[in-house]
């Protein structure tokens, strides 16, 4: 299926064409990614060579098509009759609880967090902070790929897929960004979104350089992470980490533990933010400096 929308309300076709098991091409336009996901290839809707060249590496490769729609099956059951009506439910309890507009003179907030039941201490840390948060601003949170939050938070508290963060802020623009960002994994997608839209950041590991490292290691580009190390900590860090590469595995690994909690590269989290929340005094010099 392609489907060169320029804008969309929802994008229904592109979800009958992945619930049919149907590759499909579409947009980077509105709700497009949010529909389409990784099982779309999404293109510039403004640009007919790109449509062109999608076309024809899908005609052409018989087994991306092949995972293309696997991937369809899976993401399309994101979306449900059952989802969609459970939403709009609650869309009408919080318009008319008590039968005002609770929070329409609340400013409103975008929450970029992990929640439960994703095995981190800072999921558990936001589920608990939700709920005082909710009472003082129009809360929105956005989550990763790849699990569902527990049903309870998804019962009282708008839940979006992270794609969906443009479409809300143009609709009707927050006015706080909150990025809740640790050491792990599953903070990526909000250290990739903090580069694209400056906000404030709960700093809650000093060190960042771990999480690139291993990311990068596994995908086999070292030479990507070596560029963002000599851009965040400088050639001479470039030059202790090659001198590292050089030694034996077992002395490579204690002395790369070591190198990697010495140089935070936390310089762009420092570069996009508005403001740093730390939770010690040390934390804070060390940003400072």
């Amino acid at each position: 299926l392609v489907h060169p929308s320029r804008y969309v309300g929802f994008g229904l076709p592109v979800l009958e064409a992945l619930q049919c098991g149907t590759p499909v091409v579409t947009t980077t336009s509105s709700s497009l990614p949010e529909v389409g996901g990784d099982a779309a290839l999404l293109v510039d809707p403004e640009n007919p060579e790109s449509f062109k060249d999608a076309i024809i590496s899908l005609y052409e490769d018989p087994t991306r098509r092949h995972q293309m729609r696997e991937s369809g099956f899976k993401h399309a059951q994101k979306f449900t009759p059952d989802q969609l009506g459970f939403r709009t439910l609650l869309c009408y309890e919080k318009l008319f609880q008590n039968g005002r507009l609770p929070k329409a003179h609340l400013p409103r907030l975008a929450l970029w967090t992990p929640l439960p039941p994703q095995r981190s201490g800072i999921a558990d840390y936001s589920a608990e902070l939700i709920q005082p948060l909710s009472k003082i601003y129009e809360l929105e949170i956005f989550v990763d790929d790849g699990y569902l939050p527990d049903p309870n938070i998804l019962r009282q508290h708008l839940v979006q897929h992270h794609s969906a963060f443009n479409r809300r802020h143009s609709q009707n623009p927050f006015n706080v960004i909150l990025y809740q960002l640790g050491n792990s994994h599953f903070h990526i997608y909000i250290y990739e979104q903090l580069k694209r839209v400056s906000g404030i950041v709960v700093v809650h590991d000093l060190v960042w350089s771990f999480v690139p490292y291993g990311e990068l290691a596994r995908a086999g580009k070292m030479d990507e992470f070596k560029r963002q190390l000599v851009t965040m900590e400088g050639m001479e860090s470039y030059l202790e980490f090659e001198r590292i590469l050089k030694l034996s595995a077992d002395e490579a690994t204690q002395q790369l533990h070591a190198f990697l909690r010495r140089h935070y590269m936390l310089t762009e989290v420092v570069e996009h933010s508005l403001a740093l929340v730390v939770q010690s005094d040390l934390e804070k010099q060390v940003l400072q400096d």
